[in-house]
C-alpha cells in the first residue's frame, strides 16, 4: 500500500496543484461569475422566501389600483403634490419614527400649481418633521469627473456622512465586481428647492444593476467628489441635526456594497390611505380602510408598483419587485443585523485547494470504481451542504469555483487512471493472454497494481508441472504434418482446460510437452493441491482425447506428470525484442525429471517430497521410491496420487477408505523397504495395486535378502537418465 500511495504522489500533486490554479484563475477574474450569481440567488431564496420581515417597517405603495382610483380625482401620473401631503399628513398622525419617499420630486409642478400644490406638499413635509426624500446620483459621460456639479450646501449638510473611503471599503470578495470599476458620479438630480429644505434627511436611491439585470446588492454609502453620502435605506437612522454615524461592522463587497439580504414584504395600497384620508377628513372614523395607529413608531417607505411608473426589478427572490422593496431590505438589515458577510477571498481559495485536494486523493488512491465515482460527488454534496449551512446563518460562501476544482481533479484524475491504467492492464494482457484462463486474466486485469510488476522478476514459491506425451515422436512419423498438428491442437486443447480449470498458467508447450505454473503470477496458498488435481484431471482429459483419436483410427496417447513444489525465479526473460513470462530453477528442472521417472516406475503422474508435503493429506498419495535424479546428490521421496478408477468420481473416492487405506500401505510397504525388512515388505508390496511398481520392490527385495545392500546404504536409487 505504501507503494502504491507514494507511486501515485508526484501525479496527486501535480494535479492537485494544476487544477487548484485553474479554479482560483477563474475564481480572481470572475469567468464563471453568472454561474455564481445563480448558486447565491438559489440560496437567498431558499433561506428567505418565507423569511418574516421587520415587524418596524411598513411599505405604501402606488399601484395599479391607486392609480385607478385616482385617476378620476386627479388625473393621470404624476400626481399633483398635494396627495401625497395628504398621505404624509395621514401617516403622521400615527407617530411613525420616518416616512421615506423612494420617489423622487426633481422638477417643480406647472406654475399654476406650483403655489399651491408644491408649497402644500413642503409644508407637510416640515411639519412631520421626520420625511426623508431621495436623490439620484448619476455618472455623466458628457463632463469630465473632476468637473462635476457642486451639491447645494445644504443638501450637503442633510445627506453627507462623516464615513471616510477607509471606513466604507471593506474588502470582501464574493460577487465583488472585481473586474468593474466603482462608478464615478459627477451629477445629480435633488428634491425640488424648498422640500430639500424641509427634510429631515435626504437619501441617495441610485442602485446598481449585475450584468445580468438582477438587484443584488445596493451601496449604503455614496461617494461623490470628495463626500459620502448615505443611502435612502440608511437615511433614517441619522438625525437630521447631529448626524451620529452608526457604531457597527457592516460586510461590504470590494466595491463598498452591501449584499440585500431580502425580506418578503407585504404592503399597502396607497388608494386605501388616501381613502381613509378622505373619510376622516369627511368626519368618519370608524370602518376606515386603515388606521393611522398601524404605523405607529414604525418607519414607513412610500414606492411605485404600478407598471406604468418603471420601478420594478429583478431580484433573486422575483421578477418584478418594486425598487422600494430592496431599500426597506437594506434598512430591515440594518435595524436586524441581519447583514450577508460575503467570504473573503482567502476563505474561498483555501476552500478550493482543500476541495481539490480531498477529491484528488480520494480517486487515485482508491482501488475501487465505486469509490473514484462517489466520494468526488460526497465531496461536492459536503461541500454545498456546508456553504447552504453558513448561507442559513448569513455568510455567503463561493460554490461554483470550489465544485469546479472537485469536478476538474475527478476528470484529471480519471484521465491519468485511463491512460496509465489502461496502459498497465495491456501490459498485463500482453503478457499475460497466453498463459492464463480468460477468467483468470480478467481478475488479473482488474487488480494490475498487484500484477504490473510480475514481469521485472521475483523469488515465489510455486509449484511447477511438467507432462509429456510418451512416444509422440515415432508416432508422428508415420502422419501427415498437417494431421500432427490437428492432434497436438486437439491435446493442447484439452490439457489447457485442465489447467484453467484449477487455476494454472501455461508457461509454455515444448514440443508435445507441457509446463504449467500455480503460485504466479496469481497468487493462492493451494497452489500444490491445484496442480496435483490438475494434473488428474488432465488424465481424465486423456480419456476424452483418447476417444477422439479412435474415432479416426488412431493409437491412443499416453503421458507422463510431474510435479514439484519448490522457490524459483519468476519474470520476463528474452530479449528486447522477444521475451516470454517463465520461471528457472532447480525446482524447474526437478518438476521435468520427475515427468522422465513416470517412465521408469510405470506411474502416471509424480509427485516430489515437498508437494506431498504440501498436499497436507487432502490428496491420498503411495509412496513410489526415494531417488537421486541426475545432477542431485540429494535423495528424495516420490509420490503418485491414486487415481479414480472406472466410472466413478474422483472428489468421491478421495473420499472413501480404500484410497486412503492404499496410501497408508504403500508407505507401510516402503518403510519395510527402507529398514531392510524385507520379507515383510514382499508380503506389503504384493497387495499394491501397481503391477510395474509391485514386481520392481518384490525384485529388489529377493535380490537385497540374497545379496544384502551395503551398511550406508539409505534406500535411494541414483537415476542415470534424465
Amino acid at each position: 500500500m505504501k507503494n502504491f500511495i507514494a507511486k501515485r504522489l508526484k501525479p496527486l500533486l501535480f494535479i492537485t496543484i494544476f487544477v487548484t490554479a485553474i479554479a482560483s484563475s477563474i475564481q480572481y477574474f470572475d469567468v464563471l461569475q453568472r454561474l455564481e450569481y445563480i448558486a447565491y440567488d438559489w440560496q437567498l431564496t431558499l433561506a428567505r422566501q418565507n423569511k418574516t420581515p421587520p415587524q418596524d417597517i411598513k411599505i405604501v405603495l402606488v399601484d395599479d389600483a391607486s392609480v385607478q382610483a385616482m385617476d378620476p380625482i386627479v388625473g393621470r401620473w404624476p400626481w399633483p403634490r398635494s396627495v401625497f401631503a395628504d398621505v404624509i399628513d395621514f401617516l403622521a398622525k400615527g407617530k411613525p419614527k420616518a416616512i421615506i419617499f423612494d420617489i423622487l420630486f426633481s422638477e417643480n409642478e406647472t406654475e399654476v400649481q406650483a403655489n399651491s400644490s408644491d408649497a402644500r406638499f413642503i409644508q407637510a413635509t416640515r411639519d412631520a418633521g421626520n420625511v426623508h426624500h431621495a436623490m439620484l446620483f448619476m455618472n455623466d459621460d458628457s463632463i469630465a469627473p473632476q468637473a462635476a456639479f457642486p451639491l447645494p450646501t445644504a443638501i450637503a449638510r442633510l445627506g453627507a456622512t462623516s464615513l471616510n473611503a477607509a471606513s466604507v471599503r471593506q474588502p470582501s470578495f464574493i460577487l465583488s465586481h472585481r473586474n468593474e470599476p466603482r462608478p464615478v458620479y459627477n451629477n445629480f438630480l435633488a428634491p425640488i428647492d424648498g422640500l430639500y429644505q424641509a427634510s429631515a434627511g435626504i437619501g441617495v436611491v441610485t442602485v446598481e444593476k449585475d450584468a445580468d439585470g438582477v438587484l443584488r446588492r445596493m451601496t449604503p454609502f455614496f461617494q461623490y467628489q470628495d463626500q459620502y453620502f448615505r443611502a435612502l435605506s440608511t437615511a433614517p437612522l441619522y438625525m437630521a441635526d447631529s448626524q451620529p454615524e452608526m457604531r457597527r461592522s457592516i460586510p461590504l463587497t470590494a466595491q463598498g456594497e452591501l449584499l440585500v439580504n431580502q425580506y418578503p414584504f407585504e404592503s399597502y395600497s396607497m388608494s386605501a390611505v388616501l381613502a381613509a384620508k378622505a373619510k376622516m377628513d369627511a368626519g368618519e372614523v370608524e370602518n376606515l380602510p386603515l388606521y393611522p395607529d398601524e404605523f405607529s413608531n414604525k418607519y414607513i417607505f412610500i414606492g411605485a408598483s404600478a407598471l406604468g411608473l418603471h420601478d420594478l426589478k429583478t431580484t433573486p427572490l422575483m421578477k418584478n419587485v418594486p425598487g422600494v422593496y430592496m431599500h426597506a431590505s437594506v434598512l430591515g438589515n440594518f435595524l436586524e443585523n441581519d447583514f450577508l458577510a460575503p467570504t473573503n477571498d482567502i476563505v474561498t481559495y483555501i476552500s478550493i485547494v482543500l476541495a481539490t485536494l480531498f477529491t484528488t486523493l480520494v480517486v487515485l488512491t482508491s482501488k475501487r470504481i465505486v469509490v473514484q465515482f462517489a466520494m468526488p460527488l460526497l465531496i461536492a454534496v459536503a461541500y454545498f451542504g456546508i456553504a447552504v449551512w453558513q448561507f442559513q446563518h448569513n455568510q455567503v460562501m463561493a460554490m461554483v469555483t470550489p465544485s469546479l476544482g472537485i469536478i476538474l481533479a475527478w476528470a484529471a484524475c480519471y484521465s491519468f487512471l485511463l491512460f496509465t491504467e489502461e496502459k498497465e492492464k495491456n501490459k498485463i494482457r500482453k503478457m499475460f493472454s497466453q498463459y492464463v484462463s480468460p477468467a483468470a486474466l480478467t481478475a488479473m486485469v482488474d487488480d494490475f497494481e498487484n500484477y504490473a510488476k510480475a514481469g521485472n522478476g521475483s523469488k515465489e514459491t510455486i509449484t511447477v508441472l511438467f507432462s509429456d506425451v510418451r512416444g509422440f515422436t515415432s508416432l508422428s512419423e508415420n502422419l501427415p504434418p498437417e494431421q500432427v498438428v490437428e492432434i497436438l491442437n486437439f491435446y493442447f486443447t484439452k490439457m489447457t482446460e485442465a489447467v484453467h480449470n484449477h487455476h494454472g498458467t501455461i508457461d509454455k508447450f515444448i514440443g508435445d510437452a507441457i509446463m504449467a505454473v500455480w503460485g504466479a503470477p496469481i497468487k493462492s496458498d493451494t497452489h500444490a493441491i491445484d496442480a496435483v488435481n490438475a494434473a488428474k484431471e488432465m488424465m481424465e482429459k486423456l480419456k476424452e482425447v483418447n476417444a477422439w483419436l479412435d474415432e479416426q483410427n488412431l493409437p491412443p496417447l499416453r503421458i507422463g506428470i510431474g510435479v514439484n513444489t519448490g522457490e524459483a525465479v519468476i519474470g520476463s526473460v528474452g530479449s528486447e525484442q522477444k521475451a516470454d513470462y517463465t520461471v528457472i530453477g532447480d525446482t524447474v528442472n526437478l518438476a521435468s525429471r520427475l515427468e522422465g521417472v513416470t517412465k521408469q516406475y510405470d506411474c502416471e503422474i509424480i509427485v516430489s517430497e515437498s508437494t506431498k508435503k504440501a498436499l497436507n493429506d487432502r490428496v491420498p498419495c503411495h509412496v513410489v521410491d526415494m531417488i537421486k535424479v541426475k545432477g542431485k546428490e540429494q535423495a528424495i521421496k516420490i509420490y503418485s496420487p491414486i487415481l479414480a478408477e472406472k466410472e466413478e468420481s474422483q472428489a468421491a473416492l478421495t473420499k472413501t477408505y480404500e484410497l486412503h487405506c492404499l496410501s497408508e500401505l504403500s508407505h507401510e510397504a516402503f518403510s519395510h523397504y527402507l529398514n531392510k525388512r524385507w520379507d515383510l515388505a514382499i508380503s506389503a508390496y504384493r497387495k499394491i495395486p501397481n503391477e510395474n511398481l509391485r514386481k520392481k520392490f518384490i525384485n529388489r527385495c529377493e535380490q537385497f535378502r540374497e545379496a544384502p545392500p551395503p551398511q550406508d546404504w539409505d534406500g535411494a536409487t541414483t537415476l542415470i537418465a534424465k
